[in-house]
């Protein structure tokens, strides 16, 4: 039988968090929130000032027993599954949780970002799309993504047409926002993580020491060529806080990818086209080197010539680790087409850099690069 002490408990933690969601700074409608008066969101505001003081239902709030077990809990990992087994019913509580004792509790991806979620599909919670509305509205965001997903929710609200189930990436529409387009980045780095270290894991085992040391070396070149690159190659904007993130995540699939071709586990490409992706890129760098405009004084965030000038020694470092190490590892994989293929991956993004700098419309075609 629980005893008097543990009841209490559980009743304190079910109250305090249903009296925090009914007082949470910031909401989207009210005078402290963002935006407040905006016509442009006078439909969104009003149906937040609807649902204000919808909050979980007690059920559904964990007991003190449950708050000490999850303590440190991430409920888009439990939600999504990301690097554990799927529970949305924990996720739900763990939200809960994060939302009065988390430091991000109106994240997209935690505390009332998740239950706006959970609620919304009836996974992990009763289907509740009041609450999904509420939570839409306490969900720190850009003031057009708060819009845009307070409307999807009273689409479904009201029996209209949506795609099911709901997701935050897919109906924010990424990219409205400079908000919304890093947080789904982010999002989707975390759910490949996992998958890309089992990868690793199995592509990388059984090295001999001396393959082990050069791809330390190769590791080292990587993670060197990728912070040079993120410092010179990343466009400027607040709309492109995402780039940085972006450049690491493709470097590390194209890492695996790679490992992949050499190992056999994957098809090879770049047979025999080393010499043509060669000539390609010292084409497309002097273009670069003429077109693109000098750093100057105290000047950040631009893409010059000086920092392509740096990020492609970098990666011409990165590129001889990359030769140096996979004949130690797969001694009969091509490693003439490994250069074609980290050649082509490189004039992608000089590429993107002269599509964006409008130096030629044409390398919009061959941009890879982010």
């Amino acid at each position: 039988m629980p005893t008097r002490i543990a009841i209490a408990g559980a009743v304190a933690l079910a109250a305090l968090a249903l009296c925090g969601f009914a007082a949470q700074d910031g909401y989207f409608g009210e005078p402290d929130g963002r935006n407040y008066g905006d016509p442009q969101f006078a439909g969104s505001q009003a149906l937040c000032r609807a649902v204000r003081d919808r909050a979980p239902p007690p059920q559904d709030v964990p007991d003190a027993a449950t708050a000490r077990a999850l303590k440190g809990c991430s409920s888009e990992a439990l939600y999504y599954g990301i690097g554990m087994a799927a529970d949305p019913a924990k996720a739900r509580q763990c939200a809960i949780l994060e939302m009065k004792t988390g430091e991000e509790p109106y994240e997209p991806f935690a505390g009332a970002g998740m239950l706006m979620t959970i609620y919304a599909n009836g996974r992990g919670a009763k289907k509740d799309l009041d609450l999904a509305v509420h939570m839409a509205c306490a969900t720190w965001s850009a003031p057009v993504d708060n819009d845009t997903l307070v409307q999807a929710l009273d689409i479904r609200r009201r029996g209209g047409p949506a795609d099911e189930p709901f997701d935050y990436c897919r109906d924010v529409v990424p990219g409205s926002s400079n908000v919304s387009a890093p947080v789904c980045l982010a999002h989707e780095a975390r759910q490949a993580q996992p998958v890309r270290a089992a990868k690793l894991a199995a592509l990388t085992q059984g090295f001999s020491p001396t393959a082990r040391q050069a791809y330390a070396a190769l590791n080292v070149a990587e993670a060197r060529f990728v912070e040079v690159r993120q410092a010179n190659e990343a466009p400027p904007g607040a709309m492109n806080r995402g780039v940085p993130l972006r450049i690491s995540e493709d470097a590390q699939d194209f890492h695996v990818e790679q490992l992949e071709q050499l190992s056999g586990a994957a098809r090879v490409t770049g047979l025999g086209e080393h010499r043509e992706y060669d000539s390609s890129l010292n084409r497309i760098y002097a273009v670069a080197m003429g077109e693109l405009p000098p750093r100057g004084p105290g000047q950040l965030g631009d893409i010059t010539r000086e920092g392509v000038r740096e990020t492609e020694r970098a990666w011409i470092a990165y590129r001889d680790a990359w030769l140096a190490f996979a004949p130690l590892a797969w001694p009969k994989a091509s490693t003439e087409a490994l250069a074609a293929r980290l050649t082509r991956d490189r004039v992608g993004q000089l590429a993107c850099i002269l599509a964006d700098h409008d130096i030629d419309p044409n390398y919009a075609e061959r941009c890879s690069g982010y």
